[in-house]
């Protein structure tokens, strides 16, 4: 498999799935949530670097 295959989640799926079938909205949907949750992982390693405060 190549590397791409391996970074594929269940949440790839669902948004491929919604392209495939024209739900412009689910996939705003199914974005932002991969987009805060890709945040919500960054923060904390942020917040914890002292010289960043």
């Amino acid at each position: 498999p190549s590397p791409q295959s391996q970074d594929w989640t269940k949440s790839d799926e669902r948004l491929l799935q919604a392209v495939e079938q024209n739900e412009p909205d689910k996939v705003s949907a199914l974005i932002v949530k991969k987009v805060l949750l890709s945040f919500a992982n960054i923060i904390p390693i942020v917040l914890c670097r002292k010289d960043w405060q």
